[in-house]
């Protein structure tokens, strides 16, 4: 078993060996130095060794395992980390397992068994008695002891006084250790019986008598008890199990139970009480609630019994002789039997009791019977009859009584006498209903008669009539609001006037409605009783006779019939057409209305508004119809173009007062067949039924009839579409004219001609000096708006003639003519065109007139056509790039615009190589074009510029190509002249070139000092600091995007080298020229020139070599007035040259300050800076000789 053992503990080990973590180091150190064992530390290692329980066997093996396997290594920096972590996780081998476990739950180094306590308290029994007011209880402890000697229970016993401690077989000590709470020192292990004496004092109470004690939870209790008199009832608390006891004749012994528990309470009284009988004695609370439900009145009593003496044991209950006793039932008190005796006028109850009562009781009793006819009494006793539950045999009954008819039943008091009313709040909740009254009596004798009826509907109505008065019928809209209070209702009626129709009725939960036509009743019947607001819409028509439009009519008002009070709002509403006169004194039951509620309606006016509190209400109305008033706007719009007059007339109607179905106008006959006629008012006007052309026209005029739908009153709008030819003449013919023209038909068919007519066909269109062509002239006449007439076919039309007609003439044409008019008649008035209100403000001629008809005579002219150009280019960039080969690269961009849809010519340089040729993005191919209008050196081709895009949005074409150049490598300098591609052929034709940019790069030893003159370079040479710098720029094939606001799209790259010059100019050009240089040539030209001058002038004075310098900035300033870039150049590639001079000169001058000998030492200036002469003093006698001489000569 232990070499199993040590197996286990080897594989266990090695696997946790494989998993620990430093954390686990903390807790296995901990065990080891509880174990007590050897620890031995070497380079952070820990060494255990495993033993075997204490509990086991010898050993079985004498060799020693090998337990490497059991080591567990640490970093040494971790360690920290691992003592710190209170959570970690021990894993050890499982003998050190079983040695901790053994040790800690029941085995000891000494190989006894440790127990988690010391002394137990097994059982425990109280023995108690009775001595008058003391209870002396007996307490015997079975304690067992397993710890070493004195040991120390704790007790308790609360406020029990300890009489003696006693134990037959060990020393016993008991220590007060506070306020009722001790602790018992035992000397020996093993079992102990201990007697501890308790005394505590018995209380008296109503109850009985009663004590309780505090005592030491145990598992096992009993309690035995002798109390010293007999036929006791004990009450113990907690009693688990009574066990049997026998009692003696003089006292009372109990045995019983209790389990653990902290105290026990003991009570008790004699079985029986030694009062004396007396008669009984009870008062009565009468609370009854009466409440009627399906037709029958219910009663239910509840009464409360309070005993004042004695004991009841019966109760009896007087009940109404008609009643029927449903239930009788009692919350508080069990009931053993009850039964009904009729007598003379009640029914009497006979109640008995199980037990008898000594305290309260409560009797309920339920009663029902049908409801009288007559009034009837609900409360009431006597000798001779009964009304209402009273109780019997008591001294005094008083109570409350609660009536409840519920909702649709109603009761009215018609005898009281003894009761007064009570409010809800004085009333039990018991007794509280919702809609009851209350009462209260204080004697039964009191008298309190109610009726109950059927509770009826009281119902208001509220009506609002809107009247609408028509040409045929009277529309009716009435909307009923009933209140409808107390109960509800199924149906109801409203009485109708005569010769009004129903039309809709319409409620919330309408079942059905019926109308009886012979006693002008309408039935609206309802889906459940409904009680509350209601709201009724009812919708009726009364048709108009003829005689009714001349005579007086009454409003047709709906009558509510069963309704407490109506009051309503009558409106009536009528066309402009119609006039409605009231007169005030004819009317019965309505005044005029002081707050009227107005609601909109399309088409109708609001004539007067009445209101109404009582019936009858009769409200009479004349009708008188008011004359139809037409009145009509015409526009007429006329778009001249070259061979054709489109003209367009709008006919504004306006129907005033009565409406109309009928509008006529008339159009020149020769016109008459070609008009289109058509509605353009919106919705809801009527569309066109019918339009009718008369047979004959009358003073060359041809009339028109359109016929609406219905009747129309208000604006309405017709469309009236006609087109005149060349040669048309959409004028009415006068009568004269008309027979001549008959004549020259008749003629024409004899064979003959008239000469007026070759002379009109001999006319053609001449052309004017300017090359205008004078067109047909056009003269027409306005649409004639026309009144209505009475037809006899149709009985409802009249005669309605036009009030006011007013019109408005545009005229507009192509851009491509002019258009003038002849002598305008007396009714057109010309005005600007600002002044159009019917017709949009544009065009180029406008009148207005006020009568008809009128005529207009209008001549049109067609300009000659001007060519405008093709092609715009907005910006042409053309980047050209020189290599030392002889060979250069082409990439022109245009961004233009074009009405070319298809192709567009291009001239490019012969010998060239097309790379890449792109239109809008897309790849395009380059087709040559034909030879025959080409130049020498120059090839015509074609590119397709078709596109998705307009034709008024710009666009960019991107040709890349090679030609050969010649060699600038070859010379110092030259020109070379690059020629550039031609948008529209050779000769550029309907092509306009805005801004052109060149490009040019070049090698860098070499530079473009100068372009022709139509050309502005960008990049010139500078100075910046004193210090020259080269023109032109280092950029790259894409820097000049932006400028042409694209980027190049090609199928290859463009390259570049060298250094760019740029170049701007106005306009397109067909080629370029520029002047070059090559750098280092004429560097070493100019500076060697520049360093021979400074050598050769080196001694010379300052004033020469800034005279001489002077001189060169004049020829150099003057020369640079026309070859600027040039000179600019020329600085720069002298500027090693200037260099070397300005430094010679500088050393040569301190040189010869330093030696004073220079040139400028042989004539020292005799004044200062500043002009003054200086003082000189000659030292002495440098003027002896000169004063001899002097004296000689005198």
């Amino acid at each position: 078993m232990d070499a199993w053992v040590l197996s286990n503990v080897q594989k266990v080990g090695y696997m946790r060996y494989l998993r620990c973590t430093p954390r686990f180091v903390l807790l296995v150190c901990l065990t080891c130095t509880f174990l007590g064992e050897e620890s031995h530390t070497a380079l952070a290692q820990t060494k255990v060794e495993a033993e075997k329980p204490a509990t086991g066997g010898p050993e079985s093996s004498a060799e020693k395992q090998d337990d490497w396997d059991r080591l567990i290594y640490i970093p040494f920096k971790n360690i920290k980390d691992v003592f710190q972590k209170s959570d970690a996780t021990v894993f050890m081998p499982y003998i050190e397992y079983l040695k901790l476990w053994s040790q800690s739950a029941g085995v000891g180094t000494d190989g006894k068994i440790q127990f988690p306590v010391k002394a137990v308290i097994t059982s425990s029994a109280y023995t108690t008695t009775i001595e008058e007011n003391v209870a002396r209880i007996k307490c015997d402890l079975t304690i067992q002891v397993m710890g070493d000697p004195w040991v120390e229970i704790p007790l308790q016993f609360g406020d029990a006084a300890i009489g003696k401690v006693t134990s037959e077989k060990s020393k016993v000590f008991l220590r007060g250790t506070g306020p009722g709470r001790y602790a018992l020192l035992l000397s020996e292990k093993g079992e102990h019986q201990v007697q501890i004496e308790l005394l505590t004092r018995v209380k008296n109470s109503p109850e009985g008598h009663h004590f309780q004690f505090v005592c030491p939870t145990v598992g096992i209790t009993t309690l035995n008890l002798t109390i010293p008199e007999a036929d006791q009832t004990v009450k113990i608390t907690p009693q688990l199990v009574r066990l049997p006891a026998e009692s003696t004749p003089k006292s009372t012994v109990v045995k019983s139970t209790v389990g653990a528990t902290d105290q026990i309470s003991v009570l008790w009284y004699p079985r029986e009480s030694s009062k004396p009988e007396m008669d009984l004695l009870a008062s009565v609370e009468n609370s009854t609630l009466v409440y009627i439900r399906d037709g029958l009145v219910h009663t239910q009593a509840t009464l409360k019994y309070d005993v004042l003496r004695g004991d009841m044991k019966s109760a009896r209950i007087a009940v109404p002789l008609n009643d029927r006793i449903l239930d009788l039932s009692s919350a508080n008190t069990k009931i053993k039997s009850w039964k009904v005796e009729k007598g003379d006028g009640r029914q009497v109850i006979q109640v008995e009791f199980l037990n008898q009562l000594q305290d309260d009781a409560q009797i309920e009793v339920h009663t029902e019977k049908e409801i009288p006819e007559e009034p009837f009494e609900i409360l009431g006793l006597s000798d001779s009859v009964t009304h209402g539950i009273h109780a019997l045999d008591v001294i005094r009954e008083s109570g409350q009584i609660a009536i409840d008819a519920g909702d649709s039943m109603t009761f009215s008091v018609t005898k009281m006498e003894g009761v007064t009313r009570s409010e809800a709040s004085n009333v039990p909740n018991p007794l509280r209903r919702s809609g009851a009254v209350y009462y209260r009596f204080f004697n039964p004798s009191a008298t309190l008669q109610i009726r109950v009826q059927p509770l009826e509907p009281r119902i208001f109505v509220t009506q609002q009539t809107d009247c609408y008065f028509g040409e045929d019928e009277i529309k009716v809209s009435a909307q009923l609001s009933y209140h409808i209070q107390r109960a509800g209702i199924f149906s109801f009626q409203l009485k109708v006037p005569e010769d009004l129709e129903i039309d809709s009725v319409n409620a919330p939960g309408l079942k059905e409605y019926n109308f009886d036509k012979q006693s002008r009743l309408l039935t609206v019947s309802l889906q459940q009783k409904f009680q509350g607001n209601l709201l009724l819409q009812v919708r009726a028509h009364r048709d108009l006779a003829q005689d009714d439009l001349s005579g007086t009519v009454h409003i047709p008002l709906l009558e509510a019939t069963g309704v407490e009070r109506e009051t309503g709002q009558i409106a009536i509403y009528a066309p402009e057409s119609m006039e409605l006169i009231i007169s005030n004194p004819d009317v019965v039951g309505a005044q005029p209305a002081s707050n009227p509620q107005q609601r909109q309606q399309s088409n109708l006016t609001l004539a007067s508004v009445w209101e109404y509190n009582r019936r009858p209400v009769v409200i009479p109305v004349e009708i008188q119809i008011k004359p139809t008033r037409l009145v009509a706007d015409v526009a007429t719009s006329i778009k001249v173009k070259e061979q054709i007059a489109e003209v367009t007339s709008r006919i504004d109607y306006q129907v005033q007062y009565a409406g109309v179905d009928t509008f006529r106008f008339a159009v020149p006959e020769a016109v008459a067949d070609l008009i289109q006629i058509r509605s353009i008012s919106p919705a809801p006007a009527p569309s066109i039924k019918q339009k009718s052309r008369a047979a004959e026209a009358v003073d060359g005029w041809v009339t028109w009839t359109v016929v609406t739908q219905r009747n129309v009153q208000g604006p309405y709008s017709l469309a009236v579409n006609y087109d005149i030819t060349p040669g048309l003449q959409a004028v009415a013919a006068k009568p004269a004219e008309k027979k001549l023209a008959e004549g020259k038909q008749a003629s024409e068919k004899e064979g003959g001609k008239d000469p007026e007519v070759e002379a009109k066909a001999s006319d053609k269109p001449a052309e004017a000096e300017a090359g205008d062509v004078a067109l047909k002239q056009i003269a027409l006449q306005p649409v004639k708006v026309l009144g209505l007439e009475k037809s006899d076919d149709q009985p409802r039309s009249r005669n309605v003639p036009l009030a006011r007609v007013y019109g408005e003439i545009a005229v507009s044409k192509s851009k491509t003519l002019s258009v003038t008019t002849a002598q305008l008649a007396d009714q057109l008035e010309p005005i600007d065109l600002r002044e159009l209100t019917l017709l949009p403000q544009e065009g180029f001629l406008a009148y207005r007139y006020f009568s008809q008809p009128v005529m207009l005579d209008l001549a049109s002219t067609r300009h000659q056509i001007q060519e405008v150009v093709e092609t715009i280019v907005l910006k042409s960039l053309v980047e050209i790039v020189v290599s030392k080969e002889g060979r250069s690269t082409y990439r022109c961009r245009y961004l233009m615009k074009s009405s070319e849809r298809q192709q567009l010519k291009v001239a490019l340089p012969e010998g060239i190589e097309p790379l890449s040729i792109t239109v809008a993005g897309q790849p395009v191919p380059l087709e040559k074009a034909d030879d025959s209008e080409t130049e020498k050196g120059w090839t015509n081709y074609f590119v397709n510029v078709s596109r998705d895009q307009a034709s008024d949005n710009a666009f960019l074409i991107s040709l890349m190509f090679t030609k050969s150049v010649p060699r600038i490598t070859d010379s110092p300098g030259g020109k070379l002249t690059l020629p550039l591609p031609r948008l529209g052929g050779t000769q550029a034709a309907n092509v306009v070139v805005q801004q052109l940019k060149t490009v040019i790069w070049v090698p860098d030893e070499y530079a473009l000092v100068r372009a022709t003159d139509d050309f502005e370079a960008e990049y010139e040479p500078y100075f910046s600091g004193g210090i020259p710098h080269r023109g032109g720029v280092t950029a790259t094939a894409s820097d000049f995007d932006s400028w042409i606001g694209s980027t190049a799209v090609s199928l290859i790259d463009f390259p570049t080298e060298g250094r760019a010059y740029s170049f701007t100019r106005l306009g397109n050009s067909q080629e370029i020229g520029v002047s070059w240089w090559k750098l280092s040539v004429f560097s070493w030209v100019l500076g060697g020139a520049l360093f021979i001058i400074a050598v050769v002038m080196r001694n010379t004075s300052w004033e020469n070599k800034v005279a001489v310098l002077i001189l060169l900035a004049f020829l150099l300033a003057m020369f640079s007035l026309t070859q600027a870039d040039k000179i600019l150049h020329g600085i720069y590639a002298a500027r090693f040259g200037i260099l070397a001079l300005v430094s010679i000169w500088i050393v040569y001058t301190i040189a010869a300050l330093r030696s004073g000998t220079g040139s400028g030492m042989n004539q020292p200036s005799q004044l200062k800076t500043n002009g003054n002469s200086a003082a000189v003093i000659p030292p002495p006698g440098v003027f002896d000789d000169f004063q001899d001489d002097k004296s000689d000569e005198k």
